[in-house]
């Protein structure tokens, strides 16, 4: 833990001295970063230290997304005065008083996390379901998950169903990580787990590698790093964080030459050699033109600015509320209904609050009809609430991570109400989309999932009796 300050203490300092920003900035800046990292800390020390890092991988995304890029300038932007966003709108100045409501805003997430912990939650139970001497069971549910899953990522048909992608989408994390504890505990069949493994998992991954969204590649390593941070594989974490670390330096060819074939074997082969070329040249060449692209901002600008929240957060900020006025919830509306499947209403309204945010701060020209702009939590209360709204919504953001935190990640859980614990809560370590997108689906999906295995244990066993 010493060694790790310690680490920390002299990253802060080299990234000061590197700055390109005024000191006040650049000291906010490091404030956010280690706030945000004050969760991993604890955990670190026992604190509030449940089987996964659930909540220090939230303020991870933080340090990110709001801390980083304060430093980070200089392989984005061409000068602190000159931060272009979407290629439409311009900040000529960052602001001490912005990154000190980012600030302010996860002290107080962080804040509400542990109190609601301590005095809250404290005498909440968590989320029990299964015996584990179900075990054969399990294993065929599970297995039907995967094959569901595997047939909604290839079969068009099966898309086309209104909801079914959020419970088969969600089932294959569910399944596969599932599985895999019931393979580590011997609980499984050889010829099961050879075509799951050797088949349906290449398959699943297959679909996500062959699009290059790099967002759904990251998700599942990091499902897979939390599975195996559970069972101590530490070795198996450091091969898959260092296998995000090259998809996020593959990002500027991915995201530049994705489109340019739909056979697979040749895009893997054209990123490929743009990844090559952007590393060692700082430039891509385009195969259908023949041109070569070279950054002018570097070769890692589309990254950094992809990673670069915080900006976007300020333009809210200085556009608020003159000359745009707040939200006052507009983008919160759709929560009323999200929780009612679209097969049952399928006139539910839309969820278009990205593409409409964008449209509202000009991110996105009123020609764009699709084209839809992420906006994370923070960004999303700020846009709503103002300054004090965003601050007070992020303790309640604190608060309700305490209470999932707590129902879903204790130690004691038998292996399969940890897997669909994790398979509910590990994507809200990601909260870059609004929050009725991400967590809409949320108390359906746990309804679903739990009705599942409650009813299907029970057939099987009176099956089996």
């Amino acid at each position: 833990m010493l060694l790790i300050l310690v680490l920390g203490l002299v990253a802060s300092v080299l990234l000061y001295a590197s700055r390109v920003v005024p000191w006040d900035t650049a000291l906010l800046g490091l404030a956010i970063i280690w706030t945000a990292a004050l969760p991993g800390i604890l955990y670190l020390q026992g604190i509030g230290r449940g089987p996964v890092p659930f909540f220090p991988a939230v303020g991870v995304f933080y340090i990110v997304f709001f801390g980083l890029p304060v430093f980070t300038l200089p392989f984005g932007y061409t000068g602190a005065d000159n931060i272009i966003l979407y290629n439409r709108v311009i900040l000529t100045f960052v602001k001490p008083e912005v990154l000190a409501l980012v600030l302010l805003s996860i002290g107080a997430m962080v804040g509400a996390f542990y109190m609601s912990r301590a005095f809250l939650f404290n005498r909440l139970r968590a989320f029990r379901f299964a015996n584990e001497a179900q075990a054969p069971a399990i294993n065929i549910l599970l297995a039907g998950l995967i094959v569901s899953h595997v047939a909604f990522q290839y079969l068009p048909v099966l898309r086309q169903v209104p909801s079914l992608g959020q419970l088969l989408g969600p089932a294959g994390f569910l399944g596969f990580g599932g599985y895999y504890l019931l393979w580590a505990r011997g609980q499984t069949y050889r010829l099961d787990a050879a075509a799951i493994f050797f088949i349906l998992l290449p398959l699943e991954i297959f679909s996500r590698v062959r699009v290059f969204f790099l967002t759904d590649i990251i998700l599942l390593a990091v499902f897979f790093i939390f599975l195996f941070w559970r069972e101590g594989r530490m070795k198996i974490l450091a091969g898959l964080t260092g296998f995000i670390l090259i998809v996020l330096l593959a990002y500027t060819a991915s995201t530049n030459l994705r489109s340019l074939s739909n056979d697979t074997a040749e895009k893997f082969k054209i990123v490929g050699k743009g990844f090559v070329e952007n590393l060692l040249h700082g430039k891509i060449t385009d195969p259908e033109i023949d041109v070569e692209n070279t950054y002018a901002d570097g070769r890692f600008a589309p990254l950094v600015k992809r990673m670069s929240h915080i900006w976007i957060f300020h333009w809210v900020y200085d556009q608020s509320p003159t000359p745009i006025p707040y939200w006052d919830g507009f983008s919160y509306r759709p929560l009323i209904t999200s929780f009612v499947p679209r097969v049952l209403y399928p006139d539910k309204p839309r969820e278009v609050s990205g593409h409409t945010f964008g449209q509202r701060y000009g991110l996105l020209s009123n020609s764009s009809s699709t084209t839809s702009v992420n906006i994370p939590w923070l960004t999303e209360l700020l846009a709503n609430f103002g300054p004090w709204g965003a601050v007070l919504g992020m303790f309640l953001v604190g608060v309700f991570l305490a209470f999932l935190d707590t129902l879903f990640n204790r130690r004691g859980m038998s292996d399969l109400e940890f897997v669909i614990g994790l398979t509910l809560i590990f994507p809200l370590v990601y909260p870059e989309s609004n929050i009725s997108v991400m967590t809409g689906s949320l108390l359906p999906l746990f309804i679903v999932l739990f009705a599942y295995f409650y009813v299907g244990l029970k057939m099987l066993h009176n099956w089996r009796a």
